[in-house]
């Protein structure tokens, strides 16, 4: 119906509308290069009343594909405009993910320290961040401090990153 409305419109009315629709369509039925399209050209016009949930979304479609490095560059547009506030907890807990899956294991302890720190942050926030502070003093060989995290990620809250602590430790 979307491209119907395209073709009868060539300069529609409604294209933000239109292409956020199609675009978040094409995202969930899994042809992320189509929906990268539509989505790319709300995020060249600022002013669009659907810019911050195109974010989230093209921040989730790189997610999924495992392109952090993109992913990264539209997390750090949410995690800084204060018009996206209520996105800022998506933001920073999955800029401290892609971090982790770089290597980049300062910039995503900088991002864990500030979900640990936040008074906004959810339980499940937290216990991501403790969990994904673990993860990267594991691989850096730090196991006393290790446990600590998967211990305080473990208590934290009953989602799935507890979870993962809670058998991580009994993995020990």
């Amino acid at each position: 119906a979307i491209n119907a409305y395209f073709d009868k419109f060539p300069k529609p009315r409604q294209e933000k509308h239109a292409r956020f629709i199609r675009g978040v369509s094409l995202y969930h039925t899994k042809r992320p290069e189509e929906a990268l399209h539509d989505l790319n050209i709300i995020l060249n016009d600022w002013t669009s009343q659907y810019t911050g949930q195109t974010l989230m979304t093209v921040a989730s479609l790189y997610l999924n594909l495992k392109e952090y490095n993109e992913a990264i560059v539209h997390l750090k547009k949410l995690e800084l405009n204060s018009d996206y506030k209520d996105n800022y907890g998506f933001a920073v807990t999955n800029l401290m993910k892609c971090y982790y899956e770089i290597g980049d294991f300062e910039q995503m302890e900088k991002y864990a320290q500030v979900i640990k720190d936040s008074a906004g942050a959810t339980d499940e926030e937290i216990a991501t961040a403790h969990l994904y502070s673990a993860k990267a003093m594991e691989k850096e060989g730090n196991t006393e401090s290790r446990t600590k995290e998967l211990n305080l990620a473990a208590l934290k809250s009953q989602a799935a990153a507890s979870a993962e602590a809670r058998y991580l430790v009994a993995m020990q």
